[in-house]
């Protein structure tokens, strides 16, 4: 994205720049030209009251041929000025990310332990969410509810004290 908008950039200075200011696509006209370079300007007419300047750039070769080479000048501009636009906002990107405030870690900034235990806990949590089945199994009596709460304690999901009370509970509602 960044080279798009550096293009379009480089195509207003070339196009638009270079018809008020010539000389703006002048310095490209070496990568197009290797004779001696000629610019024209012809003031037009096209109602009364109204005035335009067609500019136009021709390459005279070795040989005298002269060919017109405007077309070509302005790509070349424009891809000379995209060039110079996006090295100017790489060097202003790793300017802002160099310059960014970095985060500090001060007294009120949790502890990497603290962290840690944080997402522990939270994968714990997450995991359960996902194990957890959508309805209850159906056990089949007392038996089958111990049995289920015995792999809830071995998978983890229950802790010794909940899976205590709880057996307690099936076990008294005999």
């Amino acid at each position: 994205m960044l080279f798009g908008v550096c293009a379009f950039c480089g195509l207003m200075v070339a196009t638009a720049g270079g018809a008020v200011h010539p000389p703006l696509v002048m310095v490209a006209v070496p990568y197009v030209c290797d004779g001696t370079v000629e610019a024209q300007s012809r003031h037009y007419s096209y109602r009364p009251g109204q005035r335009g300047i067609a500019r136009n750039i021709y390459c005279i070769g070795t040989d005298g041929e002269r060919r017109d080479v405007t077309l070509r000048a302005v790509g070349a501009a424009t891809i000379y000025y995209t060039l110079i636009c996006f090295a100017a906002a790489l060097v202003l990107l790793v300017l802002v990310r160099l310059l960014r405030p970095r985060r500090t870690v001060g007294a009120d900034a949790p502890s990497l332990a603290e962290l840690r235990q944080r997402m522990a806990e939270r994968l714990r949590t997450d995991a359960d969410i996902v194990r957890r089945p959508a309805a209850p199994p159906d056990t089949g009596g007392v038996e089958g509810r111990l049995r289920h709460l015995q792999s809830l304690r071995d998978g983890g999901l229950i802790d010794e004290a909940e899976y205590r009370a709880k057996r307690a509970e099936i076990l008294g509602s005999l």
